[in-house]
Parts: C-alpha cells; structure tokens; sequence
C-alpha cells in the first residue's frame, strides 16, 4: 500500500531490510518476477518503507535498502548464470558462487548457498526450456532424482518441465 502524500509504502516479505533474503523467503519465491516487482516499487515515489519484518535495529525501511536487495539479486542471478551456463548448477556452484561485495548484509553466510541453489534451479530450468523448445531432447544432469528435493517444485520453471519436456532415463 502506499501513502502518496506521506511518501510511504507498506510492503511486506519481500524486501529483506540489510539482509540476504532468508532460505523460506527465496524457497518458494519467483526469482526473476520478484526482480520485477522490486523495480515496480522503485517506480513509485516513496522515501520510507513500514516492512513487515523490521530491519536491523527495528528501523524502517529506505529506498537504499530496496535498491541493495535488487542489485544482490541481480548480481547473484548473473553470476550463477554464468555457473550454469559452465555445468557448474547445483554442485559446486553452491559453493563456489560467492558475492564478497554483499558479505556484510544480515545472513549472507547463512543463506547465500541458499539462494544460489535457487538460481541454479531457475536457470537450469530456462536452460533445459529452450533446449525443449528449439528441439532438442534433453539429457539434463539438472534433473532432480527421484524423491529428492526440487528447489523449485511449486514454481513455473519445474512445472514447465514436468508438463512439456521428455526426460531421458
């Protein structure tokens, strides 16, 4: 919600004030949408943000503060793009992928291998997509094995997948 004449926007869970987004928020989230809605927001004019979570110190929320998250995100998506792109998705990207210039935000330790899991799932899914698409069969190592855990199983990119893509076995 925003309040145009005070210059305050009531967003809530999904701007993670100083902080690398939690394991829960990046769990279930639409990673490239969520760029997009953060950069919506930045549209609007606004100068405070009442979160639903307060950031560090119980303070409110800036326009810096959405600004950051949008540039980790980014920075993240292009860096584990590129680990993609190189066959690196899930292993060892998770752990090699790292953005040292977002190390100082609230539960970057405890959560980038997290959020870079998530971007591998993204991005080898688009990647598996336009194989799928252009034609080619797929022999995906990014398919998850029986009874293992999908990071993005209620998320668009694996129901592509399960809906329209033939699996090699």
């Amino acid at each position: 919600m925003l309040l145009p004449k005070e210059k305050i926007i009531f967003a809530v869970d999904f701007n993670s004030l100083g902080a690398v987004p939690s394991r829960l928020a990046i769990n279930d989230s639409y990673p490239v949408e969520w760029e997009a809605s953060l950069k919506r927001t930045l549209a609007l004019k606004w100068d405070r943000q009442i979160p639903g979570h307060p950031g560090p110190g119980g303070r409110l929320g800036t326009r810096q503060d959405m600004e950051q998250q949008l540039a980790f995100m980014t920075d993240l998506s292009n860096e584990v793009k590129k680990a993609s792109d190189a066959g690196k998705c899930f292993d060892p990207a998770t752990k090699e992928v790292r953005l040292p210039q977002y190390a100082t935000l609230q539960g970057y330790e405890q959560n980038i291998e997290w959020s870079t899991h998530r971007w591998c799932g993204y991005w080898a899914a688009a990647s598996d997509r336009d194989q799928h698409l252009s034609g080619q069969r797929l022999e995906s190592p990014a398919r998850p094995a029986p009874g293992s855990f999908c990071p993005c199983a209620r998320n668009a990119c694996c129901q592509v997948l399960i809906a329209q893509c033939s699996w090699n076995v």
